[in-house]
């Protein structure tokens, strides 16, 4: 029995028919949450027309399989989970032509043990909790990091969200005077979703609000769906040209992405 307390939807999923029951890849469970969190009977329309979806998610798993397939990779798989999530909103709203569908909340995903499920089996429980702090992988540190240009200061970079702009309550702030005079650069202008060996940056703030003046990495604009960094990336964050971002802009910040600063 689940001790979840109220405001919590489940989704029970069973073995697929004509099989023998086996575990549920990580994958499938992905594709799994991805429903839960579209369907009709999980979304609330606020006063605005916008649809709100749930932003925090429980998957259980028969404890043997728990124990042996994702308790091993528990913080790598959560991760995934959300990002697969945030993507796939993403897309939705692209589809729709317009954002349509938001978050009720930050967006948090943990995985825990049932023991009375069944081999094949899994339980998804949703809500929207716009109060619930989020989930958050282990910040520990990692490798990697940002430098800025010209002058090499260095941003180390740790496991889950690292926000990016001029607001003093984020991860990495950019409190040069020119940056916060001319306000090229956003508030939350950008962000970074970091596992061991995987960093993916997105334009905007973590709630879905785009950049005023746009990410570029390697003067490319950032996709919708972010992009993954590969070492020596060259990043700028704001350009009044779009076409041809410039660094030796007054206001306007350069990066380096370095997979090994230690």
């Amino acid at each position: 029995m689940s001790d979840l307390a109220d405001g919590w939807q489940v989704r029970r999923i069973k073995p697929r028919q004509g099989l023998l029951a086996q575990a549920l890849r990580a994958a499938e469970l992905g594709d799994l949450l991805c429903e839960v969190m579209l369907a009709r009977e999980n979304v609330i329309e606020d006063a605005h027309y916008h649809k709100l979806v749930p932003n925090q998610f429980v998957v259980e798993l028969p404890t043997d399989e728990f124990q042996h397939s994702y308790a091993p990779i528990e913080q790598e798989v959560g991760l995934q989970w959300r990002e697969k999530l945030l993507n796939h909103l993403t897309t939705t709203n692209s589809r729709q032509g317009r954002r349509e569908y938001r978050f009720g909340g930050q967006v948090g995903v943990a995985i825990r043990a049932a023991a009375d499920l069944a081999a094949g089996q899994a339980r998804i429980w949703s809500r929207l909790a716009p109060d619930a702090p989020p989930e958050e992988p282990p910040t520990g540190p990692l490798p990697a990091c940002l430098e800025v240009l010209p002058d090499g200061r260095r941003w180390p970079l740790r496991s889950g969200l690292v926000t990016i702009g001029r607001d003093p309550g984020g991860d990495i702030v950019f409190d040069d005077p020119k940056v916060q005079e001319l306000r090229l650069v956003s508030s939350q202008h950008a962000y970074l979703r970091c596992a061991p060996g995987v960093y993916r940056l997105f334009d905007g703030s973590p709630d879905g609000a785009p950049s005023v003046n746009g990410t570029y990495i390697n003067r490319v604009p950032v996709p919708r769906d972010g992009q993954l960094l590969q070492d020596g990336d060259f990043l700028i964050l704001a350009s009044l040209h779009p076409l041809t971002p410039q660094l030796n802009t007054p206001g306007v910040v350069g990066l380096r992405f370095r997979a090994d600063c230690e």
